[in-house]
């Protein structure tokens, strides 16, 4: 987007005219999606997107638009038919000086600068690496690659200026084994915003190979159990339960809209004492990391719930107004095409004091889950329900044999009180979440963790 800044601040004067507050989101991104399926490449997709969206603000209520023609007359044409109905009010002139200002480089190896055929070797790698570990039929290795490397510019009627380079990559690998009749899958993902130097090193191989433990492992395992009983998941498992089964209900737009089970119960008690959540925007290469959110506020570390009292809620422009209080830099879009809305980066239960041996010790019979599958959750009723894809039993407190198709049935509210147990260690699995029609990269994370009187379900 080559347009003088004397430029921008007309485009943003015109859309301000009778408004509150106007807005230009400029994006400009390359990707790449690569797919490795039965010791061939399947799908090679690469593409450039570049566009901005326009915003306009009045009493709260938003007015959007965008466009693929990003040069001053394509904006100006653009926020002219948006603010058609004041079209007559007076030009607000607006007196700010804008300094741009410029997010430091998170990565060293840009990932649109790659060969495709470095990208193309990790699945290649891969796949003969998952394919030579194991002695089982193997039905089929699936390996997925994608990155997307963008520039965003956002400019606002407020005096805000920002300008971020980002890179964001992800590789995934499955695999399907079959033993006799028994057939099982293994599964491993691992996403950065870092450049590709992160995908060096022989990371490829070392996740192939868990993808084919956990895969042999499921192959051994017994018959489901079911019934309520204590839960342990351990570090490495990831966070995903508590993004889906906690998360969604702290972002402030639900709450607002009365669709959260925590909206009225700031500053109250809803977990047990030993827990901490935090969302936290500026953990180095986590893959829901960014130095600017996307309405140009720099993004933080925020405790939303601290030693088991609810301390605040994620928000965006819109809902902190509308609340009082200081933005969050939790205001996130997909793309130029969507609005900014409040949105989880990097949220996890912070690290305790526990250890599995304490957490084991009174428990007569529950599970030991160390590989979460998908799951679903109510946001209004806080019920959630999530699959186990690697989990073990429990029998006086010690760790057997291996489980298959075991499910976690609970709700979201109620698991947070029943956390009896906060380990040491730390464990994160990244994710694409889904709100709002709109997918946004996440990392998810928890120590290991003891909870109390979970249903589990089981399926033959």
């Amino acid at each position: 987007m080559n347009i003088e800044i004397g430029n921008l601040k007309e485009i943003l004067e015109i859309g301000l005219k009778g408004n509150d507050f106007s807005e230009i989101y400029y994006e400009k991104k390359s990707q790449n999606q690569i797919t490795l399926d039965d010791e061939k490449i399947t799908h090679l997709n690469t593409g450039i997107d570049e566009g901005a969206g326009i915003r306009i603000i009045k009493n709260g209520k938003t007015i959007y638009g965008y466009t693929n023609d990003v040069t001053f007359e394509g904006l100006k044409k653009l926020i002219k038919k948006l603010n058609i109905k004041n079209e007559k009010k007076e030009l607000v002139e607006i007196k700010k000086d804008y300094k741009l200002e410029k997010a430091p480089i998170m990565f060293k190896k840009n990932l649109a600068d790659e060969k495709i055929e470095n990208k193309i070797k990790l699945l290649k790698n891969a796949n003969k690496v998952g394919r030579s570990e194991t002695e089982k039929e193997v039905i089929q290795f699936t390996g997925r690659y994608s990155d997307v490397s963008k520039k965003t510019v956002i400019l606002n009627s407020e005096g805000q200026y920002t300008e971020e380079r980002l890179n964001r990559g992800v590789l995934s690998f499955s695999i399907i084994l079959k033993d006799g009749e028994e057939i099982q899958t293994g599964y491993e993902s691992k996403g950065t915003t870092h450049g590709f130097e992160f995908f060096e090193n022989g990371i490829e191989d070392k996740m192939a190979k868990e993808a084919v433990r956990i895969a042999e492992t499921m192959l051994k395992a017994s018959s489901p159990v079911s019934g309520k009983m204590d839960v342990i998941i351990a570090g490495k498992a990831g966070g995903t339960m508590i993004h889906e089964a906690c998360g969604h209900g702290l972002e402030l737009d639900l709450v607002q809209d009365g669709i959260s089970i925590y909206k009225g119960l700031k500053n109250q008690k809803v977990a047990n004492e030993k827990v901490t959540v935090i969302d936290d925007g500026i953990e180095d290469g986590f893959f829901g990391t960014t130095y600017f959110d996307d309405e140009g506020n720099k993004t933080e570390k925020s405790i939303l719930i601290e030693n088991g009292i609810l301390k605040k809620y994620m928000n965006n422009r819109i809902t902190a107004k509308k609340d009082k209080v200081s933005f969050s830099g939790n205001g996130r879009r997909e793309s130029y095409k969507h609005m900014p809305i409040p949105r989880m980066r990097n949220t996890y239960i912070a690290i305790g004091n526990d250890t599995l041996e304490e957490m084991l010790m009174d428990i007569k019979k529950g599970i030991y889950v160390t590989k979460m599958g998908g799951g679903q959750v109510d946001t209004v009723t806080g019920d959630f329900i999530f699959s186990a894809m690697e989990a073990y039993i429990i029998k006086d407190g010690k760790i057997e044999n291996a489980i298959r198709n075991a499910s976690l049935i609970g709700n979201g509210k109620e698991v947070l009180k029943n956390i009896v147990g906060v380990g040491k260690d730390i464990g994160f699995t990244v994710g694409m979440c889904g709100k709002g029609g709109q997918g946004m990269p996440v990392t998810s994370g928890q120590p290991t963790i003891k909870i109390k009187g979970l249903t589990i379900g089981g399926v033959e």
